[in-house]
């Protein structure tokens, strides 16, 4: 316990420096690295036939992506978002009938390369486009974010402690509950409501309610992170997705609820078109 405490102190330093001080280039840089320690961490989940082409292509694919961040190139970032939205916002209901009807298509490896690529590449560009947000407000975006779903996940951690009762995903994830889902959805919504309530006048009524609701979702989603790669864990017979952190697995094991999360709140910041001259 002890070690996995000094772990996620350490962990959070680094990450706030990095998140805070570092030019954006070069957090960029560091986050590029992050994810390609996930690509590998999860191409080991997958079938050994596909594992080598996997990491080249999606580590290739992820240089480029960096490179149209750097040059400020973001058209075709943000159709990469786009669609691993749409993906995240299709797994709940892919998670729902694997719990239900279990099939193996949806664990297959074909199936699961794609959407981990994706899903690795829209988390990638959309904390990249969050942070190059101009007048300073990018980092405390991408602090907000990862904030809100920390808390969503903490906050399922302690209600369903103290009161679950109702299995969330038992074939998947059995220490979930119902009640845990709805205490964290509840800590983050409050969060996401002080957060807003605390932005200027200039800010409209509007903005401000898409920013809570677009808060809610991305907590909501981020438990599906959590599922997805339990379950794509569960199947491969993994029970961290690395050893990278003591006490704490691998990045995956971090950061899978902030890579759902991460995505659709880019998602959704920029189809309310958000001004962040009046943050």
């Amino acid at each position: 316990m002890k070690e996995r405490v000094v772990t996620g102190i350490i962990m959070a330093l680094v990450a706030l420096f990095a998140i805070r001080f570092l030019p954006s280039w070069l957090f960029q840089l560091a986050l590029l690295v992050v994810v390609i320690i996930g690509v590998i961490e999860w191409a080991r989940m997958l079938h050994e036939d596909v594992r080598l082409p996997y990491l080249l292509i999606n580590t290739l694919l992820l240089v480029i992506a960096y490179i149209f961040l750097v040059t400020h190139s973001h058209d075709l970032l943000l159709t990469v978002n786009a669609f691993a939205t749409y993906v995240w916002l299709a797994v709940p209901v892919v998670l729902y009938l694997q719990v239900k009807y279990p099939r193996d298509w949806i664990v297959s490896t074909r199936l699961t390369a794609f959407c981990s690529s994706l899903m690795l590449m829209g988390f990638f560009v959309s904390i990249g486009m969050l942070h190059q947000l101009p007048g300073g407000y990018g980092f405390g975006l991408v602090l907000y974010v990862i904030a809100l779903v920390a808390l969503a996940d903490s906050g399922a951690y302690f209600v369903g402690r103290k009161m679950g009762v109702n299995k969330l995903a038992p074939s998947i994830s059995p220490g979930k509950t119902i009640e845990g889902a709805l205490g964290g959805l509840i800590f983050s919504t409050l969060f996401a409501i002080l957060v807003a309530l605390s932005l200027p006048e200039s800010f409209s009524v509007g903005q401000k309610f898409g920013f809570i609701l677009i808060s809610m979702i991305a907590s909501m989603l981020s438990v599906s992170g959590d599922l997805y790669e339990s379950l794509i864990k569960r199947h491969a017979g993994y029970k961290d997705s690395g050893n990278l952190f003591p006490g704490h697995g691998g990045v995956l094991d971090r950061i899978d609820g902030l890579i759902a999360g991460a995505t659709f709140f880019a998602f959704g910041f920029y189809l309310f078109n958000m001004n962040v001259s009046t943050l």
